[in-house]
Parts: structure tokens; sequence; C-alpha cells
């Protein structure tokens, strides 16, 4: 297939896109979403531009300025394609977005010199796509690396690797100074590249959109699911997951709720502030998380009281565990202020009792629990069975 044909239909694909893109971000605008829309904006104006000088009859100068014009359309284009992977990975700041735009303003900067002196067209070629091939190579390494990949991202990834390999052959074929490499000079190179970026094209109105799906998915999943302070599950989650276990009947004789408030917390937050008060309850968060069992899991049950679900054969061994979360939170003092904390224990017998217990009971029981443990000191642990 001809380069010309290649580079209208690249034209074309991405000009739908870019309408397809317009209409989503209506209605779902956010940073990646943005930087995607424009990548797709600024690729369209490019193959626009190289399309355009495939006409007979314009002048050099026309040429020349489309040439120009393509060439800093492809370079924003790959940069804003690096900066959509980088918003996935969720490192993204204002300093990394800084120091990409300042290494594509260099590099457009030799390009477009080369672009307007006699002779240099095959390093401008080569300096051009190999830029392009370096933003999708990261872009996939990105994608490849973040803790947070899905499966989706994980195609996604390989897929840029395959349009930055296929530059890389244009980059080698381009370097050949024995001949004149212009944008319709036949290879190999020429036919990997444009397809390729046809690939993408394919991509960015269906992977990349899934994908931006998918994550905004995932995080209103986790709103919905985790305390926003601290990470753990919140009360509507923590008891559905318990409601779960019960009706699962997994193995552990013993299953316990515990309840665990913070003493004289209100106080403590008046004297030293929210601020530190919120950091308090991450830190009682580490503590908990820190001896709980592989079986166990926390909620925050409401300010400064939180809730576990603890399972082993053992009761013993339950408050055991209770036990060092609560010498491990009174023996070391936070920010130079002595914290302690009281526990409401209720362990149910599943053994004698197989029923799943209703949670309202068990955590009126534990509740109760709690309350007895402040009336006697506080600091302390108080057991209950159902």
């Amino acid at each position: 297939m001809e380069t010309k044909t290649l580079v209208l239909m690249n034209m074309v694909g991405h000009l739908i896109v870019v309408v397809f893109m317009f209409a989503y971000n209506r209605n779902h605008l956010t940073r990646t979403s943005r930087d995607h829309f424009l990548s797709q904006l600024f690729f369209a104006f490019a193959f626009t531009c190289f399309s355009i000088s495939y006409i007979p009859g314009i002048t050099y100068m026309l040429d020349m300025l489309l040439t120009l014009f393509g060439n800093g359309a492809m370079f924003f284009g790959a940069t804003y394609i690096l900066l959509t992977a980088i918003s996935f990975s969720n490192n993204y700041t204002h300093i990394i977005k800084l120091r990409v735009f300042m290494l594509t303003g260099t590099i457009l900067s030799i390009a477009s010199i080369l672009a307007i002196i006699p002779g240099y067209s095959n390093v401008r070629i080569a300096v051009v796509t190999l830029f392009v091939a370096y933003c999708f190579a990261a872009s996939s390494a990105v994608l490849l690396v973040s803790k947070l990949k899905s499966e989706l991202q994980r195609v996604i990834g390989v897929m840029f690797m395959l349009v930055a390999f296929a530059h890389l052959y244009r980059v080698v074929e381009a370097l050949d100074l024995s001949r004149l490499y212009v944008m319709d000079t036949p290879g190999l190179g020429q036919s990997l590249t444009m397809m390729s970026m046809f690939v993408f094209m394919i991509l960015s109105g269906s992977g990349l959109v899934m994908l931006t799906k998918e994550n905004a998915d995932d995080k209103l999943y986790k709103a919905a699911t985790f305390d926003g302070l601290t990470g753990v599950y919140n009360r509507q989650s923590f008891v559905k997951m318990i409601n779960e276990v019960q009706q699962n009947q997994t193995p552990p004789r013993y299953k316990a709720i515990v309840m665990v408030d913070l003493d004289h917390f209100k106080k403590l937050n008046d004297t030293h502030g929210h601020h530190w008060g919120d950091q308090v309850l991450i830190y009682l968060t580490q503590i908990l998380n820190a001896s709980k069992g592989p079986q166990d899991f926390i909620g925050r049950f409401g300010g400064d009281e939180f809730i576990l679900f603890m399972q082993d054969e053992s009761k013993e061994a339950i408050i055991a565990r209770c036990e060092i979360m609560r010498n491990a939170l009174s023996s070391v003092p936070y920010d130079g202020v002595p914290l302690s904390a009281t526990f409401g224990i209720a362990i149910a017998d599943y053994e004698k009792d197989p029923l799943p217990r209703h949670f309202d009971v068990f955590s009126k029981t534990a509740d109760e629990a709690l309350y007895k443990g402040k009336l006697f000191g506080k600091n302390t642990l108080y057991t209950d069975s159902l």
C-alpha cells in the first residue's frame, strides 16, 4: 500500500477519533481524557498537513510550512500520549509535565532547523521519528511497570511498544544517507510506521477510552468501599464482608467482632488540632494492620471508633492479638503524646452454633464489652461471648 494512502487513512481515522473524543469529553472531562484528546487532535492535524502536501502544484514555501506544522503536531501528539500514560500511573505532577515539555521543545527546535536546511531531510525524519518512538516506548514502560496495571493496561502497553519498534525501523531506514529519504520514499519502515499509527488510532478510539473508564470505575469502587482517610473498609463494606464470610462458613472455629475506641480522643483532638487527630487515626490503623491475622479485616465504624472481624481456632489467640495491638499503641507515645485505646471483644463459637450471627447483635455485644472496658479504667480489653 502506498504511503500516500496510509497517510490519508490516518488523517481520516484520527479526525473521526477526535470527533468521538470531543463528544465524550463533554460529559467525562478529566485530566487523562483531556491529554488523550489533545494527542489525537495533534496527530489528526499532523496527518492533515502531510495529506495536503501531496496535492499537486503546491509551492515550496507552503510545502515547507506544512512540514514544519506537521512535525510540530507529531511532537505534541506524542508528548500528550506520554502524559496520558503517566496519568494512568498516578505519578502525574506539574514538574514531570514541565520536564516532558522541555524535552519536546528542545528536540522540536532541532527538527525545525533541519526542516528549513536543504539536504537534511534524512536527519530531520530520523529525529522526528526517533522522538515519537521514544514517547511510545516510554508510555509503554509506564503502563507496564505501573503497580495499578490491569490486563487491558498490559495489552495497550505491549501495543505501544510495537508502535515504538515500527518507528525505530523507520529511523534506521532514514539514516541511510546514500539516498534522499522523504515522506513518500518507498520502504518497509514507511509502511510499518504508518500502519502502526493506524493501529494506534484504533487503540486510542477504543482501548484508551476503555482504560479511562476502567480507572474511573476503580476509583468509584474504592470510594464506595474504603474509608478515604485510613484506607480500611467503611462501615457498609465491613458489614457486607462479615455477612459474606459467615455465609461461606469458613473453617476457623472462633469469630470475633472487636470494637476499638481511642481513649480521650476528643480532648486530644481539641488540644492538638484536627490534622493531628487525623494522623493519629492513620497511625492507629497501621498498628491494627500490623498485628491482625491473615483472615482478619478492619473497618472504620465512625469517628475514632474502629471495628475488626477476627478469626482463629482458639479464642485465646484472638485475645492475644488484641493485646498486642493495645500494647503497641500505649507503649510508645505518638509525637510525644501518650495514646491508648479500649478494646471490646465479642467472640462466637461456630462449632457449637454454626448459624450466622446477625451483625447488629454481634456488634451490640462488642459495643457493650467496649462500654464495660471504659468503665474499668480504659486502656484495657474486655471480652464477652455470644
